[in-house]
């Protein structure tokens, strides 16, 4: 049970990040996200992103998602939000067009039996001038008006706050995810850039991996 609690929150947690502009319209350009930014580069546990020009540090022994495991994850959180609402199915797969995970990592391998295993997912959502987006406060207010739409059991304990990140203004958001008899706690940092939200997602549900977590957060670097 620990296992498969875990894994599908990690797909749940996939496409509750995928979906927050889907009722704020689309974005102008019919280029998907995927073919615009690339996905970035692991050396020495350093992750690099040659579109963003940024880097941040892994922690050492965790796991890095590849290609497979990320498409597994997606699939599973499609069957976890398909009926969440009406025509949940085609807004997911126009959500999988305007969003590309660029880095997912996590404490254990993927299948590891533990209550919850902690994780930083980055990712970017194509946005347009049209969705009345400036920062990453704004986005993170319709990634909060999603969420409660969709009732997804998420609280929220603090305002949307703004936060300097490697000398970048971010958005920054709180939540709480009463998730089967797990409590998962939610940190989504957000940045607009190059047109599109650049967001990293930590999520965890004790202390120690609290400090893991906000690490690679303090590790993350603009050149």
């Amino acid at each position: 049970m620990q296992r498969i609690r875990s894994q599908q929150f990690s797909g749940y947690l996939m496409y509750v990040i995928c979906l927050p502009l889907l009722t704020a319209g689309c974005s102008n350009s019919s280029t998907p996200a995927s073919e615009e930014i690339d996905l970035g580069k692991i050396s020495d546990s350093i992750y690099h992103n040659e579109y963003f020009d940024m880097d941040f540090s892994i922690p050492e022994k965790w796991h890095v998602l590849d290609e497979a495991e990320k498409q597994h994850l997606k699939d599973t959180g499609r069957a976890v939000l398909k009926n969440k609402g009406k025509n949940m199915e085609a807004k997911l797969k126009l959500s999988e067009l305007r969003t590309v995970t660029l880095c997912s990592i996590f404490k254990h391998p993927l299948g590891t039996p533990v209550d919850f295993n902690p994780s930083m997912i980055m990712m970017a959502e194509k946005i347009s001038f049209g969705q009345g987006i400036s920062d990453g406060k704004d986005y993170l207010q319709h990634t909060k008006k999603m969420e409660e739409k969709l009732a997804l059991n998420i609280s929220y304990p603090e305002e949307i706050t703004s936060k300097t990140i490697a000398g970048r203004e971010f958005g920054e958001m709180s939540s709480v995810i009463d998730y089967d008899v797990v409590e998962i706690t939610q940190l989504k940092f957000t940045t607009i850039m190059k047109g599109y939200a650049l967001t990293f997602i930590v999520s965890y549900n004790n202390e120690e991996d609290k400090a893991l977590v906000k690490d690679i957060i303090k590790s993350i670097h603009f050149n």
